[in-house]
């Protein structure tokens, strides 16, 4: 206990145990990374106050399930652990609007600051008086401030900033920027589904970046412009229009080219455009769109893609286009409905990916029959996570399906661990997806209240039967009602003897 120095808690039922290390904190005097994933709100004020003890902690992570009440006490206790340098934050905000009171004698000592759930700039604000010695921060959902506060505050370390904006027209960001990241070298920003002209407007941005943050050396944007094309106005389709048209020659000038910052364009479903910065930068994870035209394309070197980790890809048409090549992906998204077939789906991907190389595969895409599942998943032998965002089409006969080679092959060759089903599928589909992952330890489902007893005793009989080391299940929008049928089901047909059942929020996990 006294040699831990990193403790991660990734299962939401070891809260509950009276043995569990939660407990017992206080005595990893060593520690010096936590990792609270799956937490819920009643248990996080004991053990941050167990903290406060912990003298080498510089990493703290929180994931919340439930929305906090007192979430202006957490973020005090928080600000309050002496030696925390890196802290990451995605929080439920309860029914309290109240705002933190700006700092006046409490700071922290925290450098690096990330926070996933949605907060507006005046929250934001008030966080940032408590954080004087901050160099990074990352926000990845950034809403407008109705009642505006001006109040300045002086972040002289900060030099990293990523902000994700939801609703915040230019002039915002840009008081948002002057007031608080003039110091700052790095500046990361994603605009998605508004429209506002002033972030694709070059003399806007020549002046801010030479008036306000001179010492700017990366720059790095993207901005996707999103309308509904059946309610959209004659103003939004303009737009739309002249982004396409005229983009291209707003970022040549020497402002951009004597920095090295450079820009492409894809656009596509008519009625959407991203515009995005291009080498040098990084990037984890890249877009294929629909279309891709060469004329939008602000420069030549797209094409430096070995950072690239994960791929979207929106349909067929956008890997038939792809002239690039990705060599160090390990995980794929596959969205937006296609009407033609996807049988040759495998075949083109190995043109732009190493398919034995992925590890995560997510489908978003309806269209995909099972069987091109099937396919699909037999040319990507090393996937351990497989998640379903949207259902496959089982067009072909159920009985067809089970005695399919494709089926066998994958049951013998497939690593899948972690598998997650976001719509509801029969208990029979369901049951070839559980049949054929061998490997399986962790599942979430989203079932119906019919099928939930035949899931359970499926699931046991799996784990009984094969001597797998499947044990842990999570069913999407389940009620106390759903959990009292589970539980009683378990303890009169005997399907379980060490076992936990929780409803944590509206999942329902069953744990043993």
């Amino acid at each position: 206990m006294h040699r831990i120095t990193s403790f991660h808690v990734l299962n939401p039922m070891v809260y509950d145990l009276n043995v569990s290390p939660t407990n017992m904190i206080s005595k990893f005097f060593q520690l010096k990374k936590l990792f609270l994933d799956q937490i819920e709100s009643t248990y996080m004020e004991k053990i941050l106050h167990q903290l406060i003890s912990l003298p080498f902690l510089t990493s703290l992570t929180i994931f919340m399930v439930d929305p906090v009440n007192n979430i202006n006490t957490l973020y005090l206790q928080i600000f309050n652990l002496p030696t925390l340098k890196y802290c990451q934050l995605s929080l439920k905000e309860g029914l309290t609007r109240e705002l933190l009171p700006m700092a006046s004698n409490q700071h922290s000592s925290i450098e690096y600051l990330v926070i996933n759930n949605i907060i507006n700039i005046n929250r934001l604000i008030n966080l940032l008086s408590y954080v004087p010695q901050l160099r990074r921060l990352t926000i990845h959902s950034l809403e407008e401030s109705y009642h505006k506060q001006i109040c300045p505050i002086m972040l002289n370390h900060l030099t990293h900033v990523s902000l994700t904006l939801k609703n915040i027209n230019f002039h915002e960001f840009r008081q948002f920027i002057i007031d608080f990241c003039s110091t700052i070298n790095v500046l990361r920003i994603t605009i998605k589904h508004f429209i506002d002209s002033s972030y694709v407007d070059n003399k806007k941005w020549e002046e801010l970046i030479s008036s306000y943050i001179p010492n700017l050396r990366i720059f790095d944007i993207q901005y996707e412009n999103y309308f509904n094309s059946i309610h959209s106005s004659r103003n939004d389709v303009l737009f739309n229009q002249a982004i396409s048209n005229v983009l291209i020659n707003k970022f040549t000038s020497s402002f951009w080219i004597e920095r090295g910052w450079f820009f492409a364009q894809q656009n596509y479903q008519s009625n959407r455009t991203i515009f995005y910065s291009t080498n040098p930068y990084r990037r984890n994870t890249y877009t294929l769109c629909g279309k891709f035209e060469k004329k939008t394309c602000l420069n030549t070197c797209d094409n430096n893609l070995k950072s690239v980790r994960h791929v979207h890809i929106q349909n067929k048409k956008a890997m038939n286009k792809c002239k690039y090549y990705f060599p160090n992906v390990i995980a794929l998204t596959i969205n937006n409905d296609d009407t033609k077939s996807y049988n040759s789906f495998s075949t083109i991907l190995r043109n732009i990916i190493p398919l034995k190389q992925l590890t995560k595969l997510i489908i978003e895409c309806s269209q995909f029959s099972f069987i091109e599942i099937l396919d699909l998943l037999c040319s990507m032998p090393n996937i351990h996570t497989l998640i379903f965002l949207s259902i496959p089409r089982f067009k072909h006969k159920f009985h067809i399906v089970k005695k399919s080679e494709k089926l066998q092959l994958l049951s013998n060759i497939n690593t899948i661990t972690d598998m997650t089903i976001i719509g509801s599928l029969k208990f029979e589909e369901n049951q070839l997806f559980i049949n054929s992952c061998q490997h399986l330890q962790h599942l979430i489902i989203n079932t119906t209240i019919d099928d939930l007893e035949m899931d359970i005793r499926l699931l046991s009989n799996k784990y009984h039967c094969h001597n797998l080391h499947f044990y842990s299940l999570c069913i999407l929008k389940a009620t106390t009602y759903w959990a009292m049928k589970v539980q009683s089901l378990i303890r009169s047909e005997k399907l379980l003897n060490n076992y936990i059942l929780k409803l944590v929020g509206s999942n329902l996990y069953l744990w043993w």
